[in-house]
């Protein structure tokens, strides 16, 4: 798999971002210089948004169709 299909180098993907720790992490990540995009991977949407550096993903990984598309 080409680096080019893995997304942004340099990116982070965090699961379970909207949790108490991995919103902590999130916001640690995006404040951060050097980290061009964040990634959050969350069973409900998070209340915020996180910058315009973070993007949301809503899945389960228990759930494989959930992380389709």
């Amino acid at each position: 798999m080409s680096s080019s299909s893995c997304g942004t180098p340099g990116t982070v993907l965090v699961s379970g971002g909207s949790g108490f720790v991995g919103r902590a992490v999130v916001e640690e990540l995006a404040g951060r210089g050097g980290v061009p995009a964040v990634r959050v991977l969350a069973r409900h949407a998070p209340a915020s948004a996180g910058g315009s550096a973070v993007r949301h993903a809503c899945a389960d990984l228990t759930r494989p169709e959930t992380l389709r598309g």
